[in-house]
């Protein structure tokens, strides 16, 4: 998204949002968004089930199937990040 003048801005400031698949919040230092085996432990230890799904925004549930379950564990395993190729985290 390109932030122009138009909003008080001295010059256009362009942003970008985004997310990497696998990350759960956990474990991350600024500014690296790391998917690596703290992930892939958070989700391990809050597992959820088909009488205790997960809600929308469960970041556990990587496949949003609405469980958090060896597969989304899998998912984290097998897409790791490093500092060389992570999302960067924008810090103001």
């Amino acid at each position: 998204m390109d932030i122009g003048v138009g909003f008080g801005l001295s010059a256009p400031n362009p942003h970008y949002w985004g997310n990497a698949a696998g990350d759960t919040d956990q474990g991350n230092s600024p500014p690296n968004i790391l998917v690596n085996p703290t992930d892939e432990i958070w989700i391990r230890t809050h597992p959820t089930t088909p009488l205790n799904r997960s809600p929308v925004f469960d970041a556990c549930d990587i496949n949003k199937d609405s469980l958090s379950n060896p597969t989304d564990q899998i998912y984290v395993r097998t897409h790791p990040t490093t500092p060389l190729n992570c999302v960067k985290m924008i810090i103001r």
